[in-house]
């Protein structure tokens, strides 16, 4: 990237800040991701960020609400967007969270959805936060149980 200052009537060229951005990175494919219970092994945790659209992680048949579903980045990042692609029985919604963490320790804030029921999709948050763990938990998902196509951060 390059700036050419053409004309600076006199005063000389002077910039605060010069931001370069690219394209949005998929950054949790294939990591490590683990969940409160699943299903069976052809439901595990896994599945959630194996980029495949057509299979999923699902939590234990029986287990009750909440049940979440945690990736490890690997490395610190920022995140500036988590794409979700929930399973849900036609007509219902679940409530959940998504949040964040630099430890597996202490975790924050992202998203909050768990005043009403809703369908999951793209959640984005003002400004980027630093994360190597994000996590989200289903609080209520209207007894279909936990279950995620796809956990995109």
């Amino acid at each position: 990237m390059k700036i050419t200052f053409t004309d600076t009537q006199g005063q000389g060229g002077s910039l605060y800040e010069f931001k370069v951005y690219g394209a949005p990175v998929l950054l949790s494919q294939g990591k490590t991701a683990t969940a409160s219970s699943v299903y069976s092994a052809s439901y595990d945790a896994a599945k959630a960020v194996d980029g495949d659209a057509g299979s999923r992680w699902a939590q234990a048949s029986g287990a009750a609400d909440p049940s979440w579903l945690k990736v490890d980045l690997g490395d610190q990042y920022q995140i500036s967007s988590v794409n979700t692609s929930a399973y849900l029985l036609t007509g219902l919604g679940v409530k959940y969270k998504i949040e964040y963490s630099t430890d597996d320790s202490t975790y924050s804030m992202y998203a909050d959805k768990t005043g009403s029921f809703s369908t999951p999709g793209v959640d984005t948050k003002a400004g980027s936060v630093t994360a190597r763990y994000m996590k989200i938990t289903f609080t209520d998902t209207q007894g279909q149980g936990g279950s995620l196509y796809e956990f995109k951060v």
